[in-house]
C-alpha cells in the first residue's frame, strides 16, 4: 500500500513456504523450531534498510515540516485493508 501512495517501502522476504516446510502456518510451527541466528540477521537487515530510508531520502522526497492526515471515509480506509 505504501508504494502506491509514493511512500518509500521495502520488505525482507524469507522462507520457502509450504513446499519445504511441512509445518508452514500450522499448529506444529512453534517457536522451538525458529532459527534465531537467521531472525537476528533479518532484523539487522530491516533496521539497516529503515535507517537508509530515513537518512538518505532522495531530493525528490522532500521532508515535510508538517503532517496533515488525508481525509478519508471509514469505508475508504476499510477497502484499503
Amino acid at each position: 500500500m505504501s508504494a502506491r501512495l509514493g511512500i518509500p517501502s521495502s520488505g525482507v522476504f524469507t522462507g520457502a513456504g509450504a513446499p519445504t516446510d511441512p509445518c508452514y502456518h500450522l499448529a506444529c510451527n512453534t517457536l522451538d523450531k525458529s532459527n534465531w541466528d537467521a531472525i537476528t540477521t533479518k532484523i539487522k537487515v530491516a533496521a539497516r534498510v529503515a535507517a537508509d530510508f530515513a537518512n538518505e531520502l532522495p531530493a525528490s522526497l522532500a521532508r515535510r515540516t508538517k503532517t496533515i492526515p488525508a481525509r478519508r471515509s471509514r469505508e475508504a480506509i476499510r477497502r484499503e485493508l
